[in-house]
């Protein structure tokens, strides 16, 4: 009785840590961010932002210097605007990346 008990235990404990791995796989947390936010102050709290950023062609942000000065000032918004890049094109690939942009 009791090989079958701790058995069972074992079968039952093998099941709930496969079910909880693939529960944990499917999670994903969205990150809501808005886009009048100032880059500094978005890569500070995100630092993937930077990438999803330098991926959409704003290659300045990679630089240090331009984050620390122009980057406090400059926001996704004004971003896409001086480098005639779309809101929508930008949106899609936050979306992406699990973050969606506000305006607000």
């Amino acid at each position: 009785m009791r090989i079958i008990s701790i058995s069972f235990a074992i079968l039952l404990a093998n099941c709930y840590n496969n079910c909880v791995r693939t529960y944990k796989k499917e999670v994903i947390i969205i990150k809501t961010i808005n886009i009048n936010t100032s880059i500094h102050d978005l890569v500070k709290s995100y630092p993937e932002i930077k990438d999803i950023m330098k991926n959409l062609g704003f290659d300045n942000i990679v630089n240090p210097v331009m984050l620390n000065t122009v980057g406090r000032i400059m926001t996704i918004k004004k971003g896409s605007e001086m480098k005639n890049i779309s809101l929508d094109k930008i949106k899609e690939a936050f979306l992406e990346n699990n973050f969606i942009l506000e305006d607000n």
